[in-house]
């Protein structure tokens, strides 16, 4: 069979590649483009007025590329981009260049017809910025402009154990992490992943209400919005038992004290979001949380970890290496193009370009942003 690239427009016609899907993303060890995880954002915290438009490329029963974008107006972007940094498009790589090809005419042929195609967030070493722009049909190229670029720090795990990595810190870095865990068992904490559902239903409030604890100081919480908050009791019932999501409690005497959520597919690890009571700040929980994490990564047999974005302290002492993520945006060919390219300027330098335009173009232009 020929491989062909399928638009689906609902959630009933994912079905036939959800399977498909969710084997790519562990292939690829991409957490967060999982359909569990993608899907529930979907159903809870999408945007009022978007639509689905999930780009398939199948040959027979296999699945050889997904790009789970939505729609709103003109614009394109990833399901649950806006929850979670590390959402990609998939594509097998063996037909790695061929299905981005039928993805991209796919795309083009599209309605309604992309004037920005966003992706946001992607490994430095995602082949889908440059190969949709170059398979892209016709004569003439889309755009393509890296807006953002933000560090990733790793910690490579293979080959070694929990001991082997923790002896490879500082003396310093050592000796705080068992002073810490050694005083804090001494008042009866523990640090456990949550299990059942029973479970669950107990920790994610309390993560979700120390996460927004944390955050209210400085105009609360960007990513754990209700939407957010209302799918991942969704995505934790099919996939905490394959141990895909997992939430860390540090508890002292039965209450939490701190949670972290941390996501897994084929051997990569992806910490996302967390908390902690602040009457426990001088514990260090943060730190505590993440080393009893990694322990249960090494006994696992994962690969790799991802702390998330940024170069946080924490983050710098325990990683060893660093990727990226980076923000896209690909512009394809149209007669609005140049409208949409000026739509993207900053505000001062655009309305100084505004003010030079015909008074069609100007109206154009206004149209474009209002939409």
């Amino acid at each position: 069979m020929v491989p062909h690239a399928e638009l689906i427009t609902d959630l009933p016609g994912l079905e036939r590649i959800r399977d498909g899907w969710d084997a790519l993303a562990a292939e690829l060890g991409r957490p967060f483009s999982s359909p569990a995880w993608t899907l529930a954002w979907w159903r809870h915290a999408a945007p009022s007025g978007a639509e689905l438009r999930v780009i398939a490329v199948v040959e027979g029963d296999t699945v050889s590329a997904v790009a789970p974008f939505f729609v709103e107006g003109r614009r394109y972007r990833l399901l649950a981009s806006d929850a979670s940094l590390g959402v990609e498009p998939l594509a097998a790589p063996e037909a790695e260049r061929e299905a981005i090809g039928l993805t991209a005419a796919a795309l083009a042929g599209a309605q309604p017809h992309p004037d920005i195609v966003e992706l946001g967030g992607i490994r430095s070493t995602s082949p889908w910025p440059e190969l949709l722009r170059a398979t892209w049909p016709g004569r003439r190229r889309p755009w393509l402009r890296r807006e953002l670029v933000l560090p990733l720090p790793l910690l490579e795990l293979g080959g070694r154990t929990y001991e082997e990595w923790f002896a490879s810190k500082s003396s310093s870095f050592r000796h705080q992490a068992r002073r810490l865990r050694r005083r804090l068992v001494e008042q009866g904490g523990q640090f456990r992943l949550a299990s059942g559902e029973e479970d669950l239903a107990r920790g994610l409030p309390a993560f979700a209400a120390m996460h927004h604890a944390r955050w209210r100081a400085r105009g609360g919480s960007g990513v754990l919005t209700p939407g957010v908050e209302a799918m991942l009791p969704e995505t934790a019932r099919e996939l905490a038992d394959e141990g895909r999501f997992r939430l860390w409690l540090t508890e002292v005497d039965g209450q939490v004290i701190g949670a972290d959520v941390w996501l897994g597919a084929g051997g990569e690890v992806s910490q996302w979001l967390g908390g902690f009571d602040d009457a426990w700040a001088h514990a260090n929980v943060s730190l505590l949380s993440m080393l009893a994490a990694i322990e249960d990564c090494f006994e696992r047999g994962d690969r790799w970890i991802d702390l998330g974005a940024g170069r946080a302290e924490l983050k710098s002492r325990v990683a060893e290496s660093e990727d990226t993520l980076e923000h896209y945006l690909l512009l394809p060919p149209s007669p609005r193009r140049p409208l949409v390219s000026a739509s993207l300027l900053p505000g001062r330098l655009r309305r100084w370009i505004a003010e030079r335009l015909p008074p069609a173009a100007k109206a154009r232009l206004k149209r474009l942003l209002r939409g």
